[in-house]
């Protein structure tokens, strides 16, 4: 992964080369084939972006054929080391690379022996002795291939597989080898110390698929060994913590089912593990001590390689044969390694740390915008902020909780004013979800007033800032925060997103008052609809006030036509005329307007005001004059359906 805003993923594909794609866009339409890019091509495998320019990385190809890329030339240059005495070199069919952590230019490669550059690959020197067994019986690949002959470098064998330089000490790298040897150098190289014989219990000439270097301990380390070439299905994954001189098992048969092939250490807290394994993904919260397989999302694939994105906190996933995934934001398991998973158990509700969200706007799938048949969209990340809840669930099925049981999130600004609110059913455990960065919307007239409470209406983007989050579930609380920044593509301007964010303001003012004006002339409809069966067919005063009666409503449908298009029509009508017409002209300029309003906004709202208050005028002197004279009539009569109505007025 590298650090770019969205980050991309880079992998190899057997095959198919190795290629760079974004872990998720800011486009509607998903993740595209299309989006993914072509760095190296061959067998593709370990791909490492350059930290100092991601421009520039490193992409492999069978047998130790290593480039350097170029992402906007699209050249690779060769940079694939040659021994200065014409050695012959000895290339893993996926041979082992990696960068110093702490200087990117210093780029480490393996073949039996371990070469290291300090000029990003344009020379190399050997830093090691063969660090393999050497045994001349597994270098027979150029005599293997039955009836036909194969000989493509997959073949290869006794190779190193896998460097980990230290994060901690630039003298300090490990070494793992495809015949079961792990080595290490305690001063850059000048002296090797082999390992193999303090890992008990592993069968001699296994395959080290991964060393990990701890980021917490330049003595700790954790080899990842696999034996399945032989058919030995046992996960071997060992930790030592004082340089190598003994190892210590960290899983168990009876716990993880199928031979290991990756893991990985949190970079924020050491008892967070991830371990990949022929049938899937399986999280410790303890460094080992007990496992648990991960089930959402994520299928029972081979779990190749596994990294964690730092900024962003979320685990990326390389599998064989179902792609890349992303795990977001592993900052929830984190808090449990830290805290023990008994506060599942003990709290109510429990906010974990919120991600920083980015006020974005999403243009359209590239190339297509209808996917019809056959486009590949992979699943994106949901817009806006990622709230991860935890929850002890009441003893009643889900399906049977109340509503008090509904999980709320209350959203506040830097003054503490309630701005937005949000309810849903919990998932058992953690539930995620996403606000999507706005206020509190307002009802236009054209909607009806609900009949029973629904969800409350969303509004316009907030600004970016630092936002207070509050959950309720039963009467249990939990806070916190979450920073919304603006959209680093894009220069942002406070004090012109404040004049938007006035007038955005002073329009939903006036939609609140042509919604209640709306409110009042349907409610007095359906107040007449209500009286019409309640007169006496055969009494003349009745019939009297029953013809009054229709009059009036053909008044107030009248004036609603002023604010709203006419309702019940068959077919697409635009009444461009309407109030509300106007309304939803003015929220689309100010939803898509990313700057200060202009005069063109200035112009269209003073049109709507002017407008509004005209009609306001003629629903207050329908309200204020007819109706009370149609009121006084059926009143007289002893019905009475009404209900009283304020004057409106409109917010200067």
């Amino acid at each position: 992964v590298d650090n770019d805003i969205p980050y991309n993923v880079y992998g190899g594909m057997q095959d198919n080369g190795s290629w760079r794609g974004p872990a998720y866009v800011w486009r509607t339409g998903g993740i595209r084939n299309a989006y993914f890019e072509e760095l190296y091509f061959g067998d593709g495998f370990d791909v490492v972006p350059d930290p100092d320019d991601n421009r520039y990385g490193y992409a492999m190809s069978q047998g130790g054929f290593v480039g350097r890329y170029d992402f906007n030339t699209k050249n690779a240059e060769l940079v694939r080391p040659v021994h200065p005495e014409g050695v012959e070199l000895r290339f893993n069919w996926d041979a082992a690379i990696a960068l110093d952590p702490q200087n990117a230019s210093t780029v480490y490669y393996g073949s039996q022996f371990v070469h290291k550059s300090t000029d990003k690959g344009r020379t190399w020197q050997v830093i090691s002795p063969d660090l393999t067994t050497n045994d001349p019986e597994k270098q027979k690949q150029d005599e293997s291939g039955g009836l036909t002959f194969d000989v493509t470098n997959a073949e290869n064998h006794t190779t190193i597989t896998a460097l980990a330089p230290s994060p901690l000490n630039q003298q300090v790298v490990w070494v793992g080898t495809d015949d079961g040897n792990v080595q290490l150098t305690r001063d850059g190289g000048a002296n090797w110390t082999n390992l193999t014989a303090n890992i008990k219990d592993v069968p001699a000439g296994s395959y080290v698929e991964q060393v990990k270097a701890s980021a917490y301990n330049e003595a700790e380390a954790f080899a990842v060994i696999n034996n399945y070439r032989r058919n030995d299905w046992k996960p071997y994954v060992y930790h030592t913590s004082n340089y190598g001189r003994t190892w210590m098992p960290i899983v168990k048969a009876d716990q993880i089912y199928g031979y290991a092939l990756s893991m990985v250490q949190d970079l924020e807290e050491p008892k967070l593990l991830f371990l990949g394994t022929e049938f899937g993904l399986y999280v410790s919260i303890d460094k080992g001590k007990n496992w648990t397989k991960w089930h959402d999302g994520f299928p029972s694939a081979s779990t190749m390689d596994l990294v964690i994105q730092p900024r962003e906190h979320d685990l990326v996933i390389g599998t064989f044969g179902r792609a890349a995934w992303v795990l977001d934001d592993i900052r929830p398991l984190r808090a449990l390694a830290q805290q023990g998973a008994d506060v599942l158990k003990k709290d109510t509700v429990r906010l974990y740390d919120v991600p920083d969200a980015y006020l974005t706007s999403w243009g359209q799938a590239s190339g297509t915008r209808f996917a019809a048949d056959a486009i590949f969209s992979g699943q994106n990340r949901p817009y806006g902020a990622r709230i991860t809840v935890s929850t002890v669930m009441p003893k009643a099925k889900e399906e049977d909780a109340k509503a008090t049981d509904s999980l709320k999130l209350e959203v506040f600004d830097d003054k503490g004013m309630l701005i937005r609110t949000l309810k849903m059913l919990p998932d058992t455990g953690m539930t995620r979800f996403s606000w999507r960065l706005d206020y509190a919307g307002v009802r236009y007239p054209t909607q009806a007033k609900p009949k029973k409470p629904r969800p409350e209406y969303g509004g316009f983007n907030v600004l970016p800032g630092t936002y207070g989050l509050k959950v309720t579930y039963r009467s249990a609380t939990d806070s916190g925060t979450v920073v919304v920044k603006p959209d680093p593509r894009a220069d942002f301007d406070r004090q012109a997103h404040m004049a938007l964010y006035n007038m955005r303001q002073k329009m939903n003012g006036h939609v609140k008052v042509a919604t209640a004006a709306a409110d009042q002339l349907r409610e007095a409809r359906t107040t007449i609809d209500k009286l019409m069966p309640m007169f006496n067919a055969k009494d003349s005063t009745h019939k009297a006030v029953k013809k009054m009666a229709k009059e009036m409503r053909d008044s107030l449908t009248t004036v609603l036509e002023e604010l709203i298009p006419k309702e019940k029509t068959k077919g697409i009508v635009r009444s461009p005329k309407a109030l509300s017409a106007k309304m939803g002209l003015m929220g689309y300029y100010l939803e898509t307007l990313s700057s200060a309003p202009t005069q063109n906004h200035a112009n269209l709202m003073a049109q709507i005001e002017a407008e509004l208050s005209e009609k306001v005028e003629m629903v207050n002197g329908l309200m204020s004059g007819p109706w009370v004279d149609f009121r006084r009539q059926v009143e007289a009569l002893q019905l009475s359906p009404f209900k009283d109505y304020n004057p409106l007025q409109v917010d200067e």
